[in-house]
């Protein structure tokens, strides 16, 4: 039978990325090459949902810390102190971009975003857009290579995790290509939301490899 600690991480974590998720697809900004005035309409007509969608993002980017800090602190303890270490600081700042998106989008929405400026809306979608995709995509990177490296050193993870890390590095290395462009299938790094289908499987077989 596993541990106490071991199932309560596993609950947090399985929570957490229900909560991760669930939170994307409410939240579901629209996409940065949208017209400016849809786009604030679309905001605005899904006030609520957004609000739910922020508030289940931030909370199941905190949960799946546990997961991480799991990795670093488990197992046969071979993993490299510093790397460890490493792991849980990168991904806490990943997690941190996170959140922050997730407050912007809530705020966009809390009044009425078709009352600020169209520069100034712009600036906020541009940036939300951004910050959830291709400028956090080299974070998420570290913070994924990182946990397998440590995971895989301590006897926790397997070939399976391995496999879906490299996937998700190749899917990040698409959105940092994409970060100037501002239309189409990859405008902004968003590369049909790919790298965050990556990050979700990996996260899931991480949980499955630790059960």
């Amino acid at each position: 039978m596993a541990e106490p600690e071991t199932v309560w991480m596993i609950a947090a974590g399985l929570v957490g990325l229900a909560g991760f998720v669930a939170g994307s697809y409410l939240t579901d900004l629209p996409r940065v090459d949208s017209d400016l005035d849809d786009a604030l309409a679309h905001v605005q007509r899904r006030r609520s949902v957004i609000l739910s969608g922020s508030t289940l993002s931030a909370m199941g980017g905190g949960l799946l810390l546990w997961p991480i800090a799991f990795l670093s602190t488990a197992g046969s303890g071979a993993a490299w102190a510093s790397l460890a270490l490493f792991s849980v600081v990168v991904a806490t700042l990943t997690m941190s971009f996170l959140v922050v998106t997730a407050v912007l989008a809530a705020a966009l929405a809390w009044r009425d975003p078709t009352a600020l400026s169209r520069p100034t809306a712009r600036l906020v979608l541009d940036g939300l857009h951004l910050g959830i995709w291709s400028v956090s995509a080299p974070l998420a990177a570290l913070m994924v290579l990182a946990a397998t490296a440590v995971g895989w050193q301590n006897g926790l993870l397997g070939s399976a995790v391995v496999i879906a890390a490299a996937v998700k590095v190749g899917t990040v290395v698409v959105e940092v290509a994409g970060i100037g462009v501002r239309s189409g299938w990859n405008a902004g790094g968003w590369a049909r939301g790919a790298s965050g289908y990556a990050t979700v499987a990996w996260f899931a077989l991480v949980l499955l490899a630790l059960a």
